[in-house]
């Protein structure tokens, strides 16, 4: 009895040692508990900007549909080159690249105006007419567009179109890859001496 009512009144406190392994053990719980949190924010923030990018690719691909969209952007009817975007090699030559970037500033336009700017050079804010790099949804811009072959001969000659989304915030993530969303449409096109004539987005 003596003994447990001086535990009771024992005003020493805790001891050096039970301090510092008290605050050890806190220490590593906030850790694992901000590395958690971060990993599921990053998560979240991914897949908003999956998302994002399919909603963004959709609406594109519907624009393209048209053909004079289509045209206005990779086909001769462009205003910034005066001629249409330059072919995959492959699509010429087999043995040569099968993959070209879509030359920069090319502008998908409608009656209404610019819709979309892609800009290779992203260090670059605005292109030589004056349109502004876009931010769609206010997370993701482009970072690349490709055109790859895809099928030549036959009824209908087609490249695949390759739209390489990135999110807005440069930073945000460690690794680059993680923050790139690949999307990609197959297009009806008229060549003409290497260089797509006309074009729209197939069905």
């Amino acid at each position: 009895m003596k003994s447990l009512r001086k535990c009771i009144t024992n005003n020493n406190g805790f001891t050096l040692t039970e301090v510092m392994v008290s605050v050890g053990l806190i220490g590593i719980l906030a850790v694992v508990n901000m590395t958690m949190f971060s990993e599921n924010m990053q998560s979240q923030r991914m897949a908003s900007e999956q998302a994002a990018a399919t909603r963004t690719f959709r609406a594109i691909a519907a624009l393209l549909a048209d053909p004079d969209v289509c045209s206005r952007f990779l086909g001769d009817e462009n205003t910034e080159y005066g001629n249409g975007q330059p072919l995959p090699g492959a699509f010429v030559d087999i043995s040569n690249n099968p993959r070209v970037e879509v030359e920069p500033n090319r502008v998908i336009r409608i009656p209404n105006g610019n819709v979309i700017m892609y800009q290779g050079d992203q260090s670059v804010a605005t292109g030589p007419s004056g349109q502004t790099n876009k931010v769609f949804e206010g997370k993701l811009k482009i970072d690349r567009m490709f055109l790859e072959s895809y099928r030549t001969g036959g009824t209908q000659d087609t490249v695949k179109l390759v739209i390489l989304f990135m999110s807005a915030t440069a930073d945000f993530y460690a690794n680059t890859t993680d923050r790139r969303y690949p999307q990609e449409m197959i297009l009806n096109v008229v060549p003409n001496g290497g260089r797509i004539d006309d074009c729209n987005a197939a069905e």
